[in-house]
């Protein structure tokens, strides 16, 4: 992380690549040396070191999604980053996953085959953000009366998922919104988790 920040994107990179040399399954590594490869303009490579976390853990997936999308901007690939996040919805399904599709999505195809998509999965998965993601995408499509209403409702959304914890120490319990890979709470490195998601997160 050092070397990355004083611009030592080499020096990164090979200091990243012992730490996954010593532990083949550490997620933080290969999240952080995609962000070196990115910004080395090492897109293909970037994009191999985060499409690793899959099985190294699913349940960061969504954590490597954005880096992972500008880097299929830069190839010119988006519809591969599409087909990516699809088939990891099929076997690791999970609210920011789900979101991560959808805009995809609403920017390739559009947005009625977003909403009719988003509708579709929460048949199957619900969750308060994905309802809040298709009332955002209703929104723009709707005037007067019933667009108050749906802004209303979205609000009232927004704050219910705002009290919820995204991340969770296995240790000793710490939650909150943001990822911190050492837990500010009991003090261990790589305790905190994301939550995987409930019926009604």
């Amino acid at each position: 992380a050092e070397s990355h920040r004083a611009g030592d994107l080499q020096g990164a990179r090979g200091l990243l690549q012992e730490a996954l040399n010593r532990d083949k399954q550490c997620v933080r590594a290969s999240i952080m040396l995609g962000a070196v490869e990115y910004d080395a303009g090492r897109y293909k490579q970037a994009v191999k070191a985060l499409r690793r976390v899959r099985q190294q853990d699913p349940l960061y997936i969504s954590e490597s999604v954005p880096t992972l999308r500008e880097c299929y901007r830069e190839l010119g690939d988006e519809k591969s980053l599409l087909a990516y996040l699809r088939d990891c919805l099929g076997t690791d399904p999970s609210p920011p996953l789900l979101l991560a599709a959808a805009e995809d999505i609403r920017a390739l195809e559009g947005t009625e085959v977003a909403e009719q998509f988003l509708v579709g999965q929460l048949d199957k998965m619900p969750s308060l953000r994905g309802l809040e993601k298709l009332i955002s995408l209703q929104l723009n499509a709707s005037s007067g009366e019933s667009a108050e209403d749906l802004g209303l409702l979205q609000g009232l959304l927004l704050r219910l998922i705002e009290e919820r914890p995204s991340y969770r120490c296995s240790h000793c319990g710490f939650s909150g919104r943001h990822l911190h890979w050492f837990c500010p709470g009991c003090k261990y490195w790589g305790t905190i988790r994301p939550i995987r998601g409930t019926s009604m997160e």
